[in-house]
């Protein structure tokens, strides 16, 4: 190996194979790596050896175009490592004290704290987005569901206030044809009425003058018959007139000569009687009478003066 010229990137320090971490994040490293970093200074992948640099001047100055553009394309963000065959070769582990061992142990401690501690703010993270996403996305699902409730509700309202719209409308329609009906049954009930009026009063007239000219026809008749029954009842008192002598109570009137004439005539005028006029006593006495009581007194008073005065001709007629 000494005839062979070593790599541009070769150093004397011992380097670590990098691997990365695949199950952790930025910043944790694996065991291998911070027991590493614990143990020396010059196991950092930042540590910077002066051989190094040393070295890499001179090669840099004898080095061709070609070679540096070789070596700018081997470079890569990482150290150079050393060949496979080198890299493989399991290192020599130091032997560490009690302090340094304890020191490892609590690293190694903290960093599965700090490791669960992520996790568990990651999945406690990772929980909370998730309930975020999910009531986000209940949110946007009950929203949805509030909108289509209510256009629901609003074309329910709609339909059915065009319904209650269109059921009045319908009712005032009937009523409206109910009023309608009614009145021209009324108009007509009224026309038949004042027909039935009409024809009634015209009956009515022509009855009453029927009536007029029956009852003037018959007053007409009675008039003639009473003319012709007196004509006759003339004709007969003068042809009696006549027939008998005349005598000085013969009577001027020839409505007289129906009566009989008189056999005999008092020569002496008739002379009333003289009645004294009533005492005191007999006139409050009288006056205490009753009204009825006194009428008929008068009234027997006077047909019994009638009587007197009657008496002698009827005892005439007798004889």
């Amino acid at each position: 190996m000494s005839g062979e010229r070593l790599p541009n990137c070769f150093s004397s320090t011992p380097l670590k194979d990098f691997h990365p971490s695949k199950d952790f994040g930025d910043g944790i490293l694996s065991d291998e790596e911070d027991t590493f970093s614990l143990l020396s200074p010059i196991y950092h992948d930042s540590f910077d050896s002066d051989e190094e640099e040393l070295r890499s001047t001179p090669d840099q100055q004898t080095t061709s175009p070609r070679e540096r553009d070789d070596s700018r394309l081997s470079i890569s963000p990482f150290r150079c490592e050393l060949p496979k065959a080198i890299s493989e070769q399991p290192a020599a582990s130091p032997t560490l004290s009690a302090w340094e061992m304890w020191l490892v142990n609590k690293a190694k401690e903290e960093r599965l704290k700090q490791e669960k501690k992520v996790e568990k703010e990651h999945l406690l993270k990772e929980r909370k987005e998730k309930q975020e996403r999910e009531q986000e996305q209940k949110k946007l699902i009950m929203e949805n569901k509030i909108q289509e409730w209510l256009k629901l509700k609003t074309e329910q309202e709609r339909h059915e206030q065009l319904l209650k719209q269109r059921k009045e409308e319908e009712e005032m329609q009937r009523q409206q044809e109910r009023r309608r009906e009614t009145e021209q049954k009324a108009q007509q009930k009224y026309k038949d009425w004042l027909q039935r009026k009409n024809q009634e009063k015209i009956e009515k007239e022509k009855k009453e003058k029927e009536e007029a000219s029956l009852k003037e026809e018959q007053e007409m008749e009675r008039r003639r018959r009473a003319e012709e029954k007196f004509k006759e009842w003339l004709a007969k008192a003068n042809e009696k007139s006549k027939a008998s002598p005349k005598k000085p109570s013969y009577p001027s009137s020839p409505y007289d000569k129906s009566y009989p004439s008189p056999s005999f005539v008092n020569p002496i005028p008739w002379k009333p009687i003289h009645v004294p006029p009533p005492e005191p006593s007999s006139l409050e006495t009288s006056s205490k009478k009753p009204l009825k009581q006194r009428k008929s007194q008068q009234s027997l008073s006077n047909t019994f003066r009638l009587r007197k005065t009657q008496s002698p001709a009827h005892l005439q007629q007798k004889r």
